[in-house]
């Protein structure tokens, strides 16, 4: 198990990759390919480490106010952090610490609107794109029982249009991560 001075020593030398993929041992929400995709980001990096953390009861060790100011600091103009798998991530972490605020709200908003009239969510941060399965389980596994973000977003059309796009492996992951009052068809 990872202790709050593990995660600190290994942000603190930028091995992200590293710790992305120690603190995602043992969580449905992040299966290989999804570790594959985000290990080594930054930004992801720092949201799951404040996830642990908040976890462990471990709100108040010297590295947790630090990846708090670094996720704050990073969000752009439009109110997201870069991708969408990344931002979902920050706003699931920032739920964390603030349940509820301006720049959480907006943001999930300004990701809200990047959902597609098919349901699913681009890869990018930008609406135009094709939507991505890994990008649109990630996204309503992480974040499909936020209420702002869930009454801004059809969840009805995404769980349909992975039903029909994504494999089984993508479906499991918004079940296993806990979206119960939806039903994905097999």
């Amino acid at each position: 198990m990872l202790t709050h001075r593990h995660i600190e020593r290994l942000w603190n030398q930028e091995d992200h990759r590293k710790l992305f993929a120690a603190l995602a041992v043992g969580r449905a929400e992040f299966p290989a390919d999804v570790v594959a995709e985000l290990a080594g980001r930054p930004l992801a990096t720092a949201a799951l480490a404040v996830i642990r953390l908040a976890e462990l009861n471990q709100t108040r060790c010297a590295v947790f106010p630090r990846l708090v100011n670094f996720l704050l600091a990073s969000r752009d103009v439009d109110h997201i952090w870069g991708d969408v798998m990344t931002s979902a991530m920050v706003i699931r972490a920032l739920r964390v610490v603030v349940s509820s605020g301006p720049v959480v709200d907006e943001s999930c908003r300004a990701l809200a609107a990047l959902q597609k009239d098919d349901g699913s969510f681009p890869d990018q941060a930008v609406r135009r794109m094709t939507g991505d399965p890994l990008t649109t389980a990630l996204v309503i596994a992480l974040l499909g029982d936020d209420r702002t973000f869930a009454d801004a977003i059809s969840i009805d059309a995404a769980l349909k249009w992975l039903a029909r796009s994504a494999p089984s492996t993508l479906r499991n992951l918004v079940r296993v991560a806990g979206l119960r009052s939806h039903r994905l068809a097999a």
